[in-house]
């Protein structure tokens, strides 16, 4: 079994995603045509945020992670081209971009009412440390 980081490596390989960003037009039914895409062609999305631009209310930015083995990144740029919503489209490095992941847990547990042994103490001590954040000296 391998381990595969953020940047989407296998043991320190060559990257398994294409990172896309796609500045579209902010209309309705843009989204649906952009998945519908990748659906038809059978390319495999590994992650897909959007979000308007702080720049121009007009546009939206899709961010799309595209597993590389199912879809060559000349030809995934090709059909995204094609869509008359897509103004620009770029390719994103691996090594130079930042990604990030969240998790927003809501929890209500008291190490004392699950005793000093168990699961859920265990599971109740790691979410005091979680929401505590890193230690300080």
């Amino acid at each position: 079994m391998s381990v595969t980081d953020l940047s989407g490596r296998t043991g320190g390989g060559a990257p398994r995603h294409h990172i896309l960003s796609v500045l579209v037009e902010n209309k309705a039914g843009v989204l649906s045509r952009v998945a519908g895409l990748f659906s038809r062609r059978g390319f495999n999305i590994y992650s897909l945020a959007v979000a308007p631009t702080d720049e121009d209310e007009r546009f939206s930015r899709i961010t799309i992670v595209v597993d590389v083995e199912s879809a060559p990144l000349e030809q995934v740029v090709h059909q995204l081209d094609k869509l008359v919503n897509v103004v620009s489209i770029s390719h994103l490095a691996p090594s130079e971009a930042i990604e990030r992941e969240l998790l927003l847990a809501r929890m209500a547990a008291v190490r004392e009412r699950f005793g000093k042994g168990g699961a859920a103490a265990r599971t109740a001590a790691i979410a005091e440390e979680m929401l505590a954040g890193p230690a300080r000296a």
